[in-house]
């Protein structure tokens, strides 16, 4: 399921085009949502609203990059 969410999550990033790496908390999708409890400034936890005993942790650092300043790196 993890894997799963992680590729839909791809998808997100790519079709919303986001910049930030907290707009990530805006991910919700098959009943994955953000857990702002769980997570810190460089650590996101997402999890299944009918499993919530198995969260999804992905870790954000941002990345230098000349053509898209901002630009991040997750999972």
């Amino acid at each position: 399921h993890a894997k799963m969410a992680r590729g839909k999550m791809a998808r997100f990033i790519v079709k919303n085009r986001l910049t930030a790496p907290e707009q990530l908390s805006l991910f919700e999708e098959d009943g994955y949502c953000f857990s702002p409890e769980l997570s810190t400034s460089s650590r996101y936890v997402f999890y299944d609203r009918n499993q919530p005993v198995k969260p999804i942790d992905i870790t954000v650092q941002k990345q230098p990059d000349a053509k898209a300043p901002g630009c991040f790196c997750a999972f």
